[in-house]
């Protein structure tokens, strides 16, 4: 779990980085690893992934969302996470896990996400090329 806390200025201690997100607000996390600790779920009922962060005990989603289309493919087509999150590496977690689920299952995607056409762009994997529609 992540968790932020207040404070007012940048620390160092034994390898935990706290990053100033704005005046009032500091993320406490090992930032270069905090990809690895993520847990996404998958919830095909509502056609999300999503990680569960917390903010001063307060649950916040990082989500990925998807609809499912009349030709067994799916669209997906919203990801976001909290302000406080951003740039940490979040959305790409929810991305590859999205394009790994789907790949595998063989399972045709239109990419109709902005940050999903990029990070395809960036990260052209042939796993995933082979069922994104274009």
């Amino acid at each position: 779990m992540i968790s932020l806390r207040f404070a007012r200025s940048v620390i160092r201690r034994g390898g935990i980085n706290q990053l100033t997100v704005s005046d009032s607000f500091c993320i406490s996390a090992n930032v270069a690893n905090m990809s690895d600790k993520l847990e996404v779920a998958h919830d095909s009922t509502r056609g999300a992934f999503t990680i569960t962060l917390e903010i001063e005990g307060t649950p916040e989603r990082a989500i990925l969302e998807y609809s499912k289309l009349q030709d067994n493919s799916v669209d997906l087509h919203h990801t976001e996470v909290p302000t406080a999150f951003r740039g940490k590496g979040i959305a790409k977690v929810l991305a590859k896990e999205a394009l790994d689920h789907f790949s595998a299952s063989q399972t045709k995607m239109h990419l109709t996400c902005t940050y999903l056409q990029k990070y395809i762009q960036d990260n052209p994997n042939p796993e995933y090329l082979a069922y994104v529609v274009k």
